[in-house]
């Protein structure tokens, strides 16, 4: 190979956009992402970004922040701000999780 022995690396052509194998990049979040509908809370307030939701769950008592309900909840929220999940999914289990605290 050409100049392996004294340093030299070959650049790679202009607009090449190809990623080295092993190599990760950066993706930015999408917890401000809004959701398609607002999710009316018991109270009439409105969880309107997938942020406003993972902290109305973080704000709940432990007690109740560690049931399942509110588990899957946080989770779907995540894989939908994180990794581009389906909306739905995250507003479906908010919904459930809230309706279980009216009962």
């Amino acid at each position: 190979m050409l100049g392996a022995h004294c340093g030299y690396t070959p650049r790679t052509p202009l607009g090449d956009t190809s990623i080295p194998s092993g190599v990760s990049f950066w993706r930015p979040m999408a917890w401000f992402k809004r959701f398609y509908d607002p999710i009316i809370l018991p109270d009439g307030r409105k969880l309107l970004t997938y942020r406003d939701a993972a902290e109305y769950i973080a704000a709940l008592p432990q007690a109740e922040h560690d049931e399942a309900d509110w588990q899957v909840a946080m989770e779907t929220l995540v894989l939908a701000a994180e990794r581009n999940g389906p909306e739905m999914l995250a507003r479906i289990a908010m919904i459930r999780a809230l309706s279980r605290r009216r009962s």
